[in-house]
């Protein structure tokens, strides 16, 4: 041990003195930079009933700005490195909460100092998290050739699931697809169309339906003038549509059509998977309380097309 103290003990002490040269121009303000990185915030303990509507782009990522300083080396490799700003959310929260970053919650290595957080604090704004199923509407463009009509339309899935904020999510009474040329349409067709997501803050169980359309040539043709429209809604709900009644174009075989009595006539529109809201609807035309017309005839036409049906709780909810 002693000739460890006493062997080359100038060049020892020179290596020790070079050492804390270095060590001390490693941290001295020539070898200082400053330096802008960005990094993600990732949030913890957020509630499973709450969703968080502002900032808007909240689910997309959050990121602040962490001015440091520090030695070039060490503040290269924090730049590159995936750190991240930790914040934990408390157990109860209230529809807003504002988050004060200071310098611990940014992971930086010792010898590096933050200069400044931008932005230092963030206000969050929640809503109650809502999960509702509605039908799918399949919207129509342009006509189809005279000699044709659409004796079936369906989507599959029928119905989609939706989730999001409750006060942007509990007006959605329906999801709409991409909308169908019929000026395209030569023949029976199954399409892909891509569901259009009401709001930017609403997420729909899945983004495609297939929709099925079975197209016919037209026989003979009849029309029925003011036609009453009736709706059936969910208990508890009373409706009013607009207009009342309609003009109906049938076709089928002439001497069915002849015997088709105006007064059998009715058009009905399902709306018991609508809650209370406005909407432009479909009707279908139903021959004396049955929900089909006979074998062979077909609707063809409503004028107009669709009818506008106004749901409200029933006065004595």
């Amino acid at each position: 041990m002693k000739r460890f103290f006493s062997e080359n003990l100038g060049l020892k002490l020179i290596s020790v003195i070079i050492a804390l040269l270095l060590e001390l121009y490693f941290y001295s303000p020539d070898n200082s930079v400053v330096r802008n990185v960005n990094l993600a915030v990732d949030f913890r303990n957020l509630p499973n009933d709450l969703v968080v509507v502002s900032p808007v782009d909240f689910d997309r990522g959050m990121t602040v700005q962490v001015t440091v300083r520090g030695p070039a080396p060490l503040v290269d490799q924090f730049s590159r490195a995936d750190d991240k700003v930790i914040v934990s959310l408390p157990n109860r929260l209230s529809r807003s909460y504002s988050v004060k970053l200071n310098n611990f919650d940014v992971p930086v290595p010792s010898g590096m100092k933050i200069v400044e957080i931008r932005p230092s604090m963030i206000e969050l704004r929640f809503d109650k998290l809502l999960r509702k199923e509605v039908p799918v509407d399949l919207e129509r463009v342009g006509a189809l050739t005279e000699d044709l009509f659409i004796s079936d339309i369906r989507a599959t899935p029928r119905f989609v699931s939706l989730i999001g904020p409750e006060s942007e999510l509990s007006s959605v009474q329906m999801v709409s697809a991409e909308p169908i040329d019929l000026a395209k349409v030569k023949a029976d067709q199954s399409l892909e169309l891509q569901l259009i997501p009401p709001r930017a803050t609403v997420k729909l169980s899945t983004s495609v339906v297939h929709a099925y359309l079975s197209v016919r040539k037209k026989q003979a043709l009849k029309s029925f003038d003011k036609i009453p429209v009736q709706v059936v809604t969910r208990d508890g709900y009373a409706a009013a549509v607009s207009p009342g009644r309609v003009k109906v174009d049938l076709t089928g075989p002439n001497e069915v059509l002849e015997k088709i009595n105006t007064r059998e006539l009715k058009l009905e529109i399902d709306c018991r998977s609508y809650e209370a809201g406005v909407l432009e609807l479909d009707p279908e035309v139903i021959l004396d309380g049955n929900s089909r017309l006979q074998e062979g005839v077909y609707l063809v036409s409503t004028t107009p097309s669709r009818v506008t049906v106004n749901i409200n709780k029933s006065a004595t909810n």
